[in-house]
């Protein structure tokens, strides 16, 4: 999170009213200078933690932090300006204790303006809307080329040991603002990944 004091609330009030409910929700404030963090404050939930940048480290390094603070089997980076189904986690770690092979799951999404309006969907191409939702590299890449990017970042759920051990660090000196698409072609390169609607 960073500057989010329009949205924080909306964004942290769709993850603790998740219908699963065994979360740590760390959130990393990346030094922001609005009411932010006076809002977070108000939430009355254990299963909170804050961490604050001492300086704006950039986007990507604050996910580098995501990575590093992340405790549980599964690990989700949520942006502060986004508002999450309420079965999103409960579907998600589903379909991972279901499918070992896979270290992601990826969903679809809904696009609202600032006020919350719907104003589009982004759906998995029809060439991946299959019975068996699991993927590999080839497939993967040649539906990109065909498509664009259609994975929606702050959708996907990762094995945290994936992020981990793995994958370590989001490439944004290489990639800029690709970076959380090189993230997920590595992540196919080595495993199967998972599209839910």
């Amino acid at each position: 999170v960073y500057n989010a004091e329009n949205t924080i609330h909306e964004t942290l009030n769709s993850i603790v009213q998740q219908t699963y409910k065994n979360l740590d929700i760390v959130i990393l404030d990346n030094a922001s200078t609005d009411n932010t963090i006076g809002i977070i404050a108000k939430f009355d939930d254990s299963r909170i933690r804050i961490h604050r940048n001492a300086i704006n480290i950039g986007g990507e390094k604050n996910f580098n932090l995501c990575i590093q603070f992340a405790k549980g089997k599964y690990t989700a980076i949520f942006h502060a300006d986004d508002v999450y189904e309420p079965e999103m986690i409960e579907l998600q770690v589903a379909f991972l204790e279901e499918n070992i092979k896979v270290a992601a799951v990826f969903t679809e999404a809904t696009l609202i303006d600032e006020s919350g309006k719907n104003i589009g969907k982004i759906k998995t191409p029809k060439e991946l809307r299959l019975p068996c939702r699991l993927f590999n590299f080839e497939i993967i890449f040649k539906t990109l080329l065909r498509n664009s990017n259609f994975f929606i970042c702050p959708s996907v759920m990762v094995r945290t040991e994936v992020y981990q051990q793995d994958m370590r660090c989001w490439r944004w000196e290489m990639f800029g603002s690709s970076a959380d698409l090189d993230m997920w072609l590595r992540i196919v390169q080595r495993y199967f990944i998972g599209i839910i609607p």
